[in-house]
């Protein structure tokens, strides 16, 4: 029965999972726990926005840098990740 809600819920975090997948990705890539620039997580997650276009119907476009910090803010207030204002 989960399975059915699943894929019928699956679009609403569509942007949170592009922005964790992202971290994940960049993280990989440079030392963990140094932090990541917002224009470079930005950058990566409209690169997998766009490669997975045409599988999601996205509840909210991400078509400012205000839209997605307010991803990021969102997933700070959740216990998800930190983010830093400041840097």
């Amino acid at each position: 029965m989960l399975t059915y809600y699943r894929n019928n819920l699956i679009h609403n975090f569509a942007n949170e999972a592009f922005v964790a997948n992202s971290i994940l990705g960049v993280s990989n890539i440079q030392s963990i726990g140094s932090g990541i620039t917002l224009p470079l997580l930005l950058e990566k997650v409209l690169y997998l926005k766009d490669l997975l276009s045409e599988e999601f119907t996205l509840r909210k476009e991400i078509a400012s840098m205000g839209d997605f910090v307010s991803i990021i803010k969102f997933l700070d207030s959740r216990g998800f990740l930190k983010f830093d204002e400041k840097t």
